[in-house]
């Protein structure tokens, strides 16, 4: 399927393109459809159950917890405490603030069932009295939907694009039109009606190692497919210091998820702090990110390969953190160098695609000129894609899971053809 929330930032200002749901369709009386044709869908919502206010509280000597109804024991340390629901509907863990004025944690939420993955969220709680915190949990939604014999994604007829510009919140972007970010608003509306118009069956239906990894391999061992989709052994890292090596290290480039989940790893070892934890600090709090699930092994550790989810907002932060040289708001993040290091290109994975750090990079011809771009890209077509040269950092989220051709359509086609023309002579370096 295909769908799209993109976001530009161009300048200094942010501006959103979204579409989400298909839009309203109005049917004249003579056009009005009169058989029931083109799509049945089925939608089943699978909770969790367990979210809203929480209160950690201390009565009679005992510090307990209260979410949706249950009440359970709270284990404290020093400065740290956790629980855990008897009937396994989630579980806490966090720690005093320095001053012991709040509370900063994560909610771990169940297993899903459409997928069995486990997440994290970020949860802090302010005081509501005497040995008193509060704070609501987020957990993230689940939901499936089935969609039964012809599918128009976007209705049959389709309707037609309308921008509206993005609201100005306390998340550190500055907001504002397409026109005062310098874009077109004709080759936008050409963008995202493209969109709109596009029938489903025309979507389509790497690090440098020497272990025996290969997510494009079938057969691999290593591959983030056979290790993450097995219920044997639920220690991941154990089964990837296992993995026996094929070649020297070096020898070749291949993309393998599980680099940089072991790359977790030994972080979090060296630091004794969990990659929850480390993202809160690290990342989330000096971008103001405020929503965001960290994806956990069935041990509950972070997994670094891949599954976080964000907002469109806060993802597109880790772009501008990078065009800014590793500064948010003017307060530095990583370092220059780091984000140079991540960002060059190092090793070739495909015919025009290279690949640094965990960022793509790749050129366009534009305006008589090459444009060299650094890009970060999911399964299904999430992408960030970063233009230093034009000072425009872009976002897209589609649904195109395990559909290769689909997941690199941003990149080949939608970029090139629409959004490199939206940007106004005046706005380019």
């Amino acid at each position: 399927m295909l769908t799209n929330r993109s976001v530009i930032r161009l300048g200094t200002r942010l501006v959103a393109i979204s579409l989400a749901t298909a839009p309203p369709i109005a049917y004249s009386q003579d056009a009005a459809p009169t058989d029931l044709v083109g799509l049945w869908k089925a939608k089943r919502c699978f909770g969790p159950d367990v979210k809203g206010k929480l209160v950690i509280h201390r009565a009679e000597g005992e510090w307990r917890a209260s979410i949706a109804g249950r009440s359970v024991a709270v284990r404290m340390g020093n400065d740290t405490m956790s629980f855990v629901l008897l009937d396994g509907g989630g579980s806490f863990v966090g720690r005093f603030s320095a001053r012991r004025s709040t509370i900063v944690g994560h909610w771990i939420q169940p297993r899903t069932v459409t997928d069995g993955n486990t997440f994290a969220s970020p949860v802090v709680l302010s005081g509501c009295g005497t040995n008193c915190f509060t704070g609501n949990v987020a957990p993230r939604d689940e939901e499936f939907t089935f969609y039964i014999t012809d599918f128009y994604p976007r209705g049959r007829p389709t309707g037609s694009y309308s921008y509206s510009p993005p609201r100005q919140r306390d998340d550190g972007w500055p907001t504002g039109t397409l026109e005062e970010a310098g874009l077109s608003r004709e080759k936008i509306w050409e963008f995202m009606q493209a969109l709109i118009n596009t029938p489903i069956d025309s979507v389509g239906s790497p690090e440098v190692h020497g272990m025996d990894c290969d997510d494009a391999s079938e057969t691999s061992p290593g591959s983030e497919e056979a290790i993450t989709q097995q219920d044997d052994n639920p220690d991941w890292y154990r089964i990837i210091l296992d993995l026996g090596m094929i070649r020297d290290p070096g020898a070749k480039a291949v993309y393998c998820s599980i680099n940089p989940h072991l790359a977790g790893g030994v972080l979090s070892r060296v630091t004794g702090r969990s990659l929850s934890d480390l993202m809160r600090e690290l990342v989330a709090e000096p971008l103001q990110m405020q929503h965001y699930y960290v994806a956990l092994t069935p041990l509950g550790e972070g997994y670094m390969g891949g599954g976080w989810r964000f907002r469109p907002r806060d993802f597109m932060k880790l772009g501008q953190l990078h065009l800014n040289g590793g500064t948010w708001r003017g307060k530095r993040v990583v370092s220059e160098d780091w984000v140079r290091r991540l960002t060059s290109p190092r090793y070739d994975l495909g015919r025009i695609m290279k690949y640094g750090y965990l960022w793509w990079v790749r050129e366009y011809p534009h305006s008589g000129r090459t444009l060299q771009t650094y890009n970060a890209l999911e399964n299904g077509g999430q992408t960030i894609m970063v233009i230093l040269e034009l000072d425009l950092v872009f976002v897209a989220y589609d649904g195109n899971y395990s559909d290769s051709e689909a997941t690199w359509k941003t990149q080949r086609d939608l970029v090139p053809r629409f959004v490199l023309p939206a940007i106004l002579s005046s706005s380019r370096r």
